[in-house]
């Protein structure tokens, strides 16, 4: 075998190759595609159970913050039980999960502990949401989500590579 051959078959090896795994080079998960169908089928955002509008009661002298309604749709200005005016803005759930301190974290809720962010984009580890899902660090309130079992381990590795990705929409 010539030079050049030998050259030409170690290129054409080399660009076929990869030391990185097939899941470093896949599109990161979104949040409306893949994100927001996990909170619908987890969490009780879409059956009036833990994380319905019916739960999520923002109050404005604590920073429009309640408790955490993930039904994808803007919330807050109004309170879904009596329809009265809460002075709070709606807020998409977007901007509820990446804006918004944790109501369990911080003040005057819990004031012995530092305000967190439900997520940090490309900060997995600070944030508040992958906390309650692994049972890590929490704030004041330590209880594992989802309620009454463990999170799937396909769908926490999800939210990991999104809010890793920078929590892409």
């Amino acid at each position: 075998m010539s030079h050049v051959t030998t050259l030409l078959l170690s290129v054409a090896l080399l660009g076929c190759s990869s030391n990185e795994p097939a899941a470093a080079t896949a599109e990161p998960p979104t949040f409306a595609k893949d994100i927001v169908p996990i909170l619908n089928r987890s969490c009780g955002s879409a059956d009036n159970a833990c994380h319905s509008r019916v739960a999520f009661h923002p109050n404005k002298e604590q920073g429009c913050r309640g408790w955490l309604a993930l039904e994808d749709a803007p919330l807050g200005s109004i309170d879904p039980k009596d329809g009265t005016a809460t002075g709070c803005p709606d807020v998409p759930l977007y901007e509820r999960l990446t804006q918004l301190d944790a109501w369990e974290c911080g003040p005057p809720y819990f004031a012995m502990f530092p305000a967190k962010k439900y997520v940090r984009p490309g900060q997995p580890e600070a944030s508040h949401l992958l906390n309650k899902m692994n049972g890590g660090p929490q704030c004041g309130v330590n209880a594992v989500m989802p309620k009454g079992g463990k999170a799937n381990p396909a769908e926490v590795e999800i939210i990991t590579r999104w809010i890793k990705a920078g929590a892409p929409r």
